[in-house]
């Protein structure tokens, strides 16, 4: 029976979407509900990408998925949350959730990703150009940790967010093409009268 597998750029794909998604909803002020269902399109989007890309992972890097996939998820309930109860629940109260949902969705989340991409670049799988490119997307993910006490380092959230995301998409779509070029080389197995390379025993009499 053929597994049923999904590229991993596609994953990569669907995340940046729902991102890019999620910033459009922030700078229009739309529909908390909306930007709910976007952030969980991003974990779903990152969900897939891990799963096609984990072999090239680690124990850090599947660590570094799973708080950046749960932390995205627990946006999008949080999100849904204050939606439905911001009017029956005191200022401070909401102030609150709102805080930690920004919190959750931001910091905690671009950190966790700049980890994963950090973890996937120091792999010894990308070239040594791609690499460096990961390694600074993935240091400006993670200083992005100082926008939690200072508001001006704020930009490095959708900065450090948006640079992982295009270079795990490109990192999938690399991973993508060298397992079709794997798939479709040469078998070099064969017999040794059709192999000129191998040995051949001489024949022994009967």
């Amino acid at each position: 029976m053929t597994r049923f597998t999904v590229p991993p750029w596609l994953g990569g794909t669907l995340f940046l979407a729902g991102f890019l998604a999620c910033l459009t909803v922030a700078a229009r002020h739309r529909d908390e509900r909306t930007a709910g269902a976007h952030q969980l399109l991003c974990a779903a989007g990152l969900m897939l990408f891990y799963r096609g890309a984990r072999a090239a992972g680690s124990r850090w890097t599947t660590a570094a998925f799973t708080v950046a996939t749960l932390s995205l998820a627990l946006t999008a309930v949080l999100t849904w949350i204050t939606a439905a109860t911001a009017a029956h629940l005191p200022a401070p109260a909401v102030a609150a959730l709102v805080t930690d949902t920004i919190h959750l969705g931001g910091a905690v989340h671009v950190v966790a990703l700049g980890a994963l991409t950090g973890g996937l670049a120091t792999s010894g799988r990308p070239a040594p150009v791609f690499r460096a490119l990961g390694v600074l997307a993935a240091v400006l993910a993670c200083a992005s940790i100082v926008s939690v006490v200072a508001d001006p380092a704020t930009p490095l959230l959708p900065a450090g967010g948006l640079l992982c995301m295009v270079w795990i998409i490109v990192f999938a779509a690399t991973l993508l093409s060298r397992a079709d070029a794997t798939r479709h080389r040469p078998d070099p197995g064969g017999s040794p009268d059709d192999r000129p390379d191998l040995p051949r025993h001489p024949a022994v009499p009967l």
